[in-house]
């Protein structure tokens, strides 16, 4: 027969080793303090392999099917890529181009009056603020 005195699945009953708990406070966390003050990295793995990748060198052969200087990266190759997509006329890549080079197009304003407004929007440098412009 069993002694339930001594079953550790009753409520209140010491669980573990006392002295290795408490050998284990000074190791502890102190409260506010976290457990990984350097926080997650930045970047990932794979995002660091896509970086060497576009950065490393093209092959020649393909370097000279795509029409572009044999030294060039992958990257810039995309690039090329893009650019002559865009400039054939193909709306997803003139988008990317636009984005990545001008920036995202706001977002669609909403009045919550229900009355209709207007927004300019004006590209190119900025109007002087001395009076002059």
């Amino acid at each position: 027969m069993s002694n339930d005195n001594h079953n550790p699945k009753i409520p209140g009953y010491p669980r573990g080793n006392p002295d290795i708990v408490e050998a284990g406070k000074a190791t502890r966390f102190a409260p506010g303090r976290s457990g990984n003050p350097s926080g997650r990295p930045c970047t990932r793995v794979l995002t660091e392999e896509l970086r060497k990748g576009l950065a490393s060198a093209i092959p020649a052969e393909l370097a000279s099917e795509l029409g572009i200087p044999p030294d060039s990266t992958f990257a810039e190759a995309i690039a090329a890529g893009l650019i002559r997509l865009a400039a054939a006329g193909q709306i997803p890549a003139i988008r990317e181009v636009y984005e990545r080079t001008e920036g995202k197009p706001p977002k669609e304003v909403v009045s919550d009056d229900e009355k209709a407004f207007e927004i300019g929007f004006r590209y190119g440098p900025a109007p002087a603020t001395d009076g002059t412009g």
